[in-house]
């Protein structure tokens, strides 16, 4: 797709655009050799454009794996919350979310990884997968899962004497979406032996067959015989012991949807012959050919119901005639509605979406609701995954202001109190009305210049509060003016209040105002936009939680998450971890984790080391964390007590 084109996908804007870094080649080179209705996309209006890219361009690298559901993508901002999504027919059949590591790396459905939610789906060619920023859900990447297959190698044989011929063989297809067949061009056909190292006419562990030979490898070529789409792979320059080792070793195909003007490839499919689907560890859900999987929107709001909007949910099937749909708040005293809808195509994998009315889902009680299906498949009736959301119309209270809004004579330090504890409050200070996108408040906010700071609250399932505004004027010489960054004098009308802290990435900077040059945070906001300022004693880590009850398989599967709130001003996280014995916990901590964060406020620390976890036997523990500006300057540390069970 040319640079600048645009095309829809489902209900969402989609441009081809050009990102590049100084990792973009040697990202490029890793993806290449790695082996091992609603609206469509997300939670967003159909009618809402979003910057979705297919295929993702460098830095961004995002491979599908179909054989085993496990998708993997690199390349993004490091400790980034992410949500991933398989669409099938405009329908998400999979979602998964993750916080990406260190490197930037985060995959779904494989060892060190996150699972798929509910149930794992079933990626076919033809499957679109969407990764987005969890608190950007328009703006993100895409790619289709490309149609190519293959059976094992084989050596070929004369068909009459059965003496070898001193050819390898590969047969495939590799098809468009109208069965048509793939350029081969964008095709690339491995086998993959460790033993292949050892052999001096290999001297590495696959070998590769591309469109007109690979000079180390095989040639590939459309099979007329095979019909639409079909191809060869022919390895002939092999003595017979190095053709052993290829037929033992793991046939694979590698599809890609575009190159860039460097030949790195975008969008990147592997087939992996012999490999099966499902979970791909302990603890993560069964695949499933009959689930309910999305709903849209992801919760039921107060929103929803006052604006009379339907809620929909949607799912898979095979070979279904029919699916009965009910959703239910698990209360005798309710009707659950329920409704019934042909899943499509007529047979094979299927995909089906069900709504519901505004005033069925509104009678339903505040809590969790569960949609869950039946399927008629020819005289047979059977049961799927369910799919669980939550529903709340109860707006939260407004946000309080201490102090309050008044006329001061100094620079203020203000607090911003919920009267929901639950909920989470963001804030502008040039003017306008804070929206879902807009900074976290943190700890205190530094007023040094007279402004109005506006301040809204969201629960959990997004529902905002009423706007609170808080009026300050400072009196000091020079206070009616305003203060671009700390001790740094900005155009006048500026809001005063500062930044310390750096979002984690240019989608996070974006909603902070801050100016990215050269894949890097500028260090003064733009004109307009707040930030935060730390105040001299407010170093302390607030809403602490994790999960108190924890499996070893969970743990060493995916790892621990401690979610917290860090001030303005935190520069390192310290988590210490203490075995509580006999109901004290031991004086000397078992390990202590380190951490430089890259943004304050909400912030969670996911920790995956596996020297770690594998320290973490069943028992109970306590997690200390504390936060400062440096090691030496830790504050006041919170703590919280957790089990890892069997």
């Amino acid at each position: 797709m040319p640079a600048g084109s645009l095309t829809l996908l489902g209900g969402y804007t989609v441009f081809s655009r050009t990102r590049s870094t100084a990792r973009a080649r040697w990202l490029s080179r890793a993806a290449t050799t790695t082996l091992g209705g609603f609206a469509a996309l997300a939670a967003m209006p159909a009618a809402a454009p979003a910057d979705i890219v297919e295929p993702p361009p460098l830095p961004h690298v995002m491979t599908v794996f179909p054989d085993r559901d496990f998708v993997s993508v690199e390349g993004y901002a490091p400790n980034t919350d992410m949500t991933i999504r398989v669409v099938r027919n405009g329908l998400t059949i999979g979602t998964a979310a993750g916080t990406t590591d260190g490197d930037g790396l985060l995959e779904v459905n494989h060892p060190g990884g996150v699972c798929w939610q509910g149930s794992t789906p079933n990626i076919i060619g033809q499957d679109k997968v969407v990764v987005t920023p969890t608190v950007t859900p328009a703006d993100g990447d895409a790619t289709t899962t490309q149609s190519v297959v293959a059976g094992q190698a084989f050596i070929e044989k004369d068909p009459v004497t059965q003496a070898r011929t001193g050819r390898v063989i590969v047969k495939g297809t590799a098809r468009k979406a109208d069965g048509s067949p793939m350029d081969l061009g964008s095709v690339e056909q491995r086998i993959v032996n460790p033993a292949l190292t050892s052999v001096p006419e290999v001297g590495r562990r696959d070998i590769r067959a591309v469109l007109g030979g690979d000079p180390r490898g095989g040639v590939l070529s459309a099979d007329p015989a095979g019909g639409p789409g079909a191809f060869i792979a022919v390895y002939s320059q092999f003595s017979d012991s190095t053709d052993d080792l290829l037929v033992a070793g793991q046939t694979r195909v590698l599809a890609w949807q575009a190159a860039n003007a460097g030949g790195d490839r975008l969008g990147i499919t592997i087939h992996e012959v012999g490999e099966v689907g499902g979970p791909g560890f302990g603890g993560c859900p069964g695949g499933a050919d009959y689930a309910v999987n999305d709903s849209q929107p992801a919760n039921v709001t107060k929103a929803l119901i006052d604006g009379g909007a339907p809620l929909g949910v949607s799912g898979v099937a095979q070979d279904a005639d029919a699916v009965t749909v009910t959703l239910s708040d698990g209360d005798s005293s309710t009707t659950d509605p329920v409704t019934t809808v042909t899943p499509s195509p007529a047979t094979g994998s299927q995909t089906w979406s069900a709504t519901f009315t505004a005033a069925e889902v509104g009678a339903l009680k505040d809590g969790t609701l569960t949609a869950s299906g039946e399927y008629t498949v020819g005289a047979n009736t059977i049961r799927g995954a369910e799919h669980r959301l939550a529903k709340d119309v109860i707006a939260p209270g407004a946000p309080t202001a201490t102090p309050g809004s008044g006329t001061y004579a100094t620079s203020q330090a203000v607090t911003l109190a919920r009267p929901d504890p639950a909920s989470r409050i963001r804030f502008t200070a040039d003017g306008t009305d804070p929206t879902a996108t807009s900074p976290l408040a943190p700890a205190q906010i530094s007023v040094t210049s007279s402004q109005t700071i506006r301040a809204v609250a969201f629960d959990d399932v997004g529902n905002p509060s009423a706007v609170s505004a808080f009026a300050y004027t400072i009196t000091t010489p020079g206070g009616t003016g305003a203060t671009g960054a700390v001790g740094t004098p900005a155009t006048a009308g500026s809001p005063s209040v500062t930044t310390t802290g750096t979002p984690a990435s240019a989608a996070a900077a974006a909603a902070f105002g801050l100016p990215v040059v050269g894949g890097a945070l500028a260090p003064r906001p733009q004109a307009g936009q707040p930030s935060v300022a730390p105040a001299a004693d407010a170093l302390a880590v607030t809403e602490l939680a994790l999960a108190r009850r924890i499996s070893v398989v969970r743990l060493r599967s995916t790892g621990l998450r401690i979610a917290m709130r860090l001030p303005a001003g935190s520069r390192v996280v310290r988590v210490r971890f203490h075995r509580i014995r006999n109901g004290r916990a031991d004086r000397v901590a078992m390990a202590v984790v380190l951490r430089s964060p890259v943004t304050t406020g909400r912030y969670v620390l996911a920790l995956r080391d596996r020297a770690l976890l594998r320290r973490l036997r069943p028992g109970r523990y306590v997690a200390e964390v504390s936060a400062g500006r440096s090691r030496a300057d830790l504050r006041r540390t919170a703590r919280v007590t957790f089990s890892v069970t069997r």
